[in-house]
């Protein structure tokens, strides 16, 4: 076989690549762009590969420009409570809705894990599933802004947590936050608000806890402490929010809506709220400051996670240490001086990188403040409810909450906006190119890789001819260039493109035909591009006839027999030796063309081992023409789990295919299985098919006890027959088409609107 697909794919790999050397201190490392399309508006997505040595790391990014007026950032917790956490594709599902499309999304805090209670229970207790450090969304606070994991209390940028904050005038910070939540009466006596929507286990201090509806249908903690209900005029940060009490009470548990909120005192804190009572009014503000003295924050989202690596274009001692300072999966948030551009960079599990290295990554774009957040098993990016790249488990894990790219703006599917895909810059001349065309709406939602409502055109025209779908430009044999234009409403793009002279191969020395058609497939070939070329532009002759029929090079076999198959176009001659194997019916058993293996098949057996148990039967047989599935009838004697079919198409002689399924425990069964399950996407170069062995898996046998396996047939479906019920019945339209057809049980051939027998003599 002529292996030019793996030539093809080398070839497109190639164009969609880019590369960039980035100093990295003492060495360098080189970023190669392999992938890059828009998502949504402001919003572009990158598949890049780092190689630093023999290093090669494979990282996501997503690319924000936080000044489209139709983008923004969106903190999701897990299932919308505290405690919970949720799959990014299950919070697509969720949230995902006509003006507010879900774009985009990584993953942030570290939460509490069950070890982090077992190793300190003082202050994690009641934590289980809470992210470890603060959090808000839409102007709500979800946990408080913690000292977890600063390496010192004090304010040094170069020890601080890494936050970042979007502004409601979409202004982003990404820095170390400190917090300074107060309740405030009347009298403008004032108490500090310790924490907000913890469980409160600490029971043996002075304190306030703040409480909303992040809690979810497990409510506030279930104390004895003195808790004061009361709604708001709206929830925000670093500004008075005024609260109205609704209910007093001293068992905590409330489970609150939203708009409302709970203080819980205990101690000073519990003296404190005594002096309220239901219809009072008084003031809480949920103060957010900036650590390094910079300012107090307008937030609207926040989120929280592991440290500061760099901070004012600098890198901090933070990228040095034990977590951050070693090859691991990770992710990164950053922002650049003007806080008007967001990068979220995710590090694939495949080796991992260093902060060190993502800083140096995104400080060539232009990032000078960046935060790194949860890594391992949890880094994961999700653009449209698809995972980017596989986790460190089977599926992505549930994480506690996420940062997620929203789009508000039209959602149609109607393009507004078109761009081609790594078109060739010259295509060889005869040769059919479909052009992969991106499509996004008017505001840039992303909408389809492969958009087909558009239509093609070229300028000059005499270039070459479009297809009637107006998808497929085929290119004249010409010497000269132009535009290759695709355009759908009042959307336009185009691309220059030249026509060159080239060689033309049909792809395959050899293939196996039956009765359905195949489309002789034809390479044009210039300047190492290779693309398909239209089979009908070819003159085809055989050197026998009768054995196969070959209509504008659409090959059908019309009795068993081998033929050469030669095409000429120009100057052009090549051939292709063609098997032709046609069943008798659609569905053929194998005993019709076994010798070695007559059905039905008894095999005897008995197991030692009972663990993993299974019986293989071998045949390493070909199957008769060109099936496009088989069906397996069984019955045994041991109950079985499962089957397992293991065949061979001719492309892939050196390697075997299995597919595996699942039955119920009993003693007869069925399989039927098509062969796109083994090898993907029908071609005509599987054929012939080798089958090679049959594995039955045992479920609870018997240690050396006599089993009896009896395979009662194995039957071959053929995709090209047709049912009728006489000879009437056939259409006019049919019968202009070169066709076999069963009639009353009987083969016939339908040729130039005449039938005949197998042996060829006329019916009609």
């Amino acid at each position: 076989m002529k292996r030019f697909n793996l030539i093809i794919s080398l070839l497109l790999c190639a164009l969609a690549v880019s590369a960039n050397v980035i100093n990295m201190g003492s060495t360098t490392a080189i970023v190669d762009t392999m992938e890059s399309y828009r998502v949504g508006p402001g919003t572009t997505y990158s598949h890049l590969r780092m190689t630093k040595g023999t290093k090669i790391r494979h990282m996501y990014l997503l690319d924000i420009d936080m000044t489209n007026p139709n983008v923004n950032l969106e903190v999701v917790q897990g299932k919308h409570q505290l405690g919970s956490t949720e799959k990014m594709a299950d919070m697509y599902n969720r949230l995902d809705a006509p003006n507010h499309r879900m774009v985009a999304g990584v993953n942030c805090s570290f939460w509490c894990v069950s070890a982090t209670v077992t190793a300190d229970k003082n202050s994690w207790e009641g934590l289980l599933g809470q992210p470890l450090n603060g959090s808000a969304s839409g102007g709500v606070m979800i946990t408080e802004v913690s000292n977890w994991n600063r390496g010192r209390v004090e304010a040094n940028p170069a020890y601080d947590n890494g936050y970042i904050v979007v502004e409601n005038n979409k202004h982003v910070i990404v820095n170390d936050l400190s917090w300074g939540g107060v309740v405030r009466l009347k009298d403008n006596q004032e108490y500090p608000i310790m924490d907000v929507n913890r469980p409160r286990e600490w029971t043996d201090q002075h304190r306030i806890t703040l409480y909303n509806h992040y809690m979810g249908a497990k409510g506030t903690a279930n104390k004895p402490c003195k808790e004061v209900v009361f709604t708001v005029d709206k929830w925000r940060m670093n500004g008075d929010i005024t609260c109205t009490v609704t209910s007093t009470n001293n068992v905590g548990g409330t489970v609150l809506a939203e708009g409302e909120g709970a203080l819980q005192g205990y101690k000073d804190g519990e003296t404190f709220l005594s002096a309220l009572q239901v219809g009072d009014v008084f003031t809480v503000n949920i103060g957010v400051a900036i650590r390094d003295g910079s300012g107090h924050p307008d937030v609207k989202e926040m989120v929280g996670g592991n440290a500061l690596v760099m901070h004012n274009g600098e890198l901090t001692v933070r990228n040095y240490d034990d977590y951050n300072g070693k090859d691991y999966p990770r992710c990164l948030m950053a922002t650049n001086a003007a806080g008007n551009r967001v990068w979220l960079l995710e590090c694939a599990p495949t080796g991992g990188m260093t902060t060190e290295e993502g800083c140096y990554i995104l400080g060539t774009m232009g990032a000078t403040d960046i935060s790194s957040y949860d890594g391992g098993g949890s880094a994961q990016m999700n653009v449209f409810g698809e995972n980017m790249f596989k986790t460190t488990e089977s599926t992505p894990r549930a994480i506690a909450n996420a940062l997620w790219v929203v789009a508000s703006c039209d959602d149609s599917e109607d393009a507004g906006d078109l761009e081609f895909v790594d078109v060739p810059e010259s295509l060889p001349a005869y040769a059919s190119y479909t052009p992969q065309v991106r499509a996004f709406t008017k505001d840039g939602l992303f909408i389809s890789h492969d958009y087909k409502k558009h239509k093609l055109h070229c300028e000059p025209s005499t270039m070459g001819t479009i297809s009637e779908d107006g998808l497929t430009f085929t290119a004249n044999p010409v010497t000269e260039s132009g535009l290759l234009v695709a355009t759908y409403g009042t959307a336009r793009t185009e691309t220059r493109i030249s026509i060159k002279n080239g060689q033309i191969d049909i792809k395959y020395d050899s293939i196996m035909v039956g009765c359905d058609g195949y489309p002789v497939e034809v390479l044009a070939i210039a300047e190492d591009l290779i693309l398909p070329l239209d089979e009908s532009k070819l003159t085809w002759t055989t050197d026998k006839e009768g054995v196969i029929s070959i209509n504008n090079g659409v090959v059908s076999g019309l009795e068993n027999g081998e033929v050469i198959l030669y095409g000429v176009l120009d100057n052009f001659k090549d051939s292709i030796h063609v098997t032709v194997e046609v069943p008798q019916q659609d569905k053929v058993s194998v005993n019709n063309h076994w010798e070695t293996f007559t059905m039905p098949l008894d095999t005897t057996f008995s197991v030692s081992n009972t663990r993993n148990a299974s019986i293989s039967i071998p045949f390493n047989t070909y199957l008769y023409g060109c099936p496009d599935s088989v069906f397996v009838d069984f019955v045994c004697a041991c109950p079985l789990s499962a089957v397992e079919v293991t065949a061979t198409p001719k492309v892939g002689e050196e390697e075997n295919y299995k597919v595996a399924r699942q039955l119920a425990a009993n003693e007869a069964g069925s399989f039927h299985f098509s062969f796109d399950q083994l090898y993907g996407d029908k071609q005509q170069a599987w054929y012939p098919i080798c089958l090679k062995e049959l594995k039955f898996f045992l479920k609870d046998p018997k240690k050396n006890t006599p089993y009896l396996l009896t395979i009662k047939d194995i039957v071959l479906h053929y995709p090209c027959w047709k049912e009728a019920s006489g000879l009437l019945d056939a259409s006019k339209e049919d019968m202009t088409i070169q066709q076999k057809v069963m009639i009353d049980g009987q083969v016939y051939i339908i040729k130039g609107g005449e039938v005949y027998q197998l042996t060829g003599q006329k019916v009609r």
